[in-house]
């Protein structure tokens, strides 16, 4: 069995406009150099949050990498509440197999189960793999979906269990994207959505530079943030090992869409 692609319309699924989207996207992005070993990358369509997910993918560019345990976000709230997929994901760019030495070394946890079912219909991680896939052909994944439901004391134990794996060779990858701001989004501030989105995420993303991981957990929970958790739970991983949470790019969907009425803020962040 295999995870097939559902993320239709976030990216091409035809090989060839997909590696010319990636490569075109990677080539605008500026050359860093640092080493991270974490990235929080957005995960909305390419049209929107591609270009600020490049700037991250960039850094790696001369790493050898060999895996990426990728932490995404549960929108449906199928399935378990930390669900790791063991099969191999199929991307139009090739499969990625699964890491089964570090799966296995995680599944020996009663919190993290092994369920495809929170897998099946999320883009969270999904939208990361043909970037991974187009700069390392060869690479495994980790693929962990974690839930709106997980407790503090449980992100905690996630985060101590991430946190015997080296990330020289592996690099953890949180997938989230910002607020979101608009009566489709059931929030509607009273001032101008722009100016309340670029607020918001402006606050959040220092509590992230601060590395403030008490703060996001509190802010995310009273946000439309889709993904604090996993940030939470990687910026926990990773503390003790990296001296800077660097923002590389920011973006918001108005900048594609031209439309104030819903609109949603995107950052690609290196932790190093």
């Amino acid at each position: 069995m295999s995870r097939k692609p559902v993320a239709r319309g976030f990216y091409p699924f035809e090989e060839e406009g997909l590696e010319n989207e990636i490569k075109t996207l990677l080539e605008k992005a500026p050359e860093r150099t640092m080493e991270p070993k974490g990235l929080i990358v957005p995960h909305a369509g390419y049209r929107f949050s591609g270009e600020t997910a490049a700037h991250a993918y960039k850094t790696l560019r001369d790493r050898e990498l060999k895996n990426a345990i990728i932490l995404g976000f549960n929108h449906s709230g199928i399935g378990e509440k930390a669900a790791l997929s063991t099969q191999t994901w199929e991307t139009p760019l090739g499969d990625i197999p699964i890491n089964k030495k570090l799966s296995g070394q995680l599944l020996k946890n009663d919190l993290i189960k092994e369920d495809e079912t929170a897998h099946q219909k999320e883009h969270s991680i999904e939208v990361q793999l043909p970037f991974l896939k187009y700069m390392y052909p060869d690479i495994e994944i980790v693929p962990i979906s974690l839930s709106n439901q997980l407790k503090k004391e449980e992100m905690k134990e996630i985060s101590e269990l991430l946190k015997s794996i080296e990330y020289k060779e592996n690099i953890l990858i949180a997938s989230s994207d910002l607020n979101h701001v608009g009566a489709r989004f059931g929030l509607t501030p009273k001032q101008e959505n722009l100016e309340y989105l670029e607020k918001e995420d402006k606050e959040f993303i220092e509590d992230i530079k601060n590395l403030e991981i008490q703060e996001i957990i509190e802010k995310g929970k009273k946000s439309t943030i889709c993904g604090f958790i996993p940030i939470a739970v990687a910026l926990e991983t990773l503390k003790e090992k990296i001296k800077k949470a660097e923002v590389l790019h920011r973006s918001n969907s108005y900048e594609a869409t031209g439309n104030t009425s819903s609109v949603v803020g995107y950052a690609s962040i290196a932790l190093y």
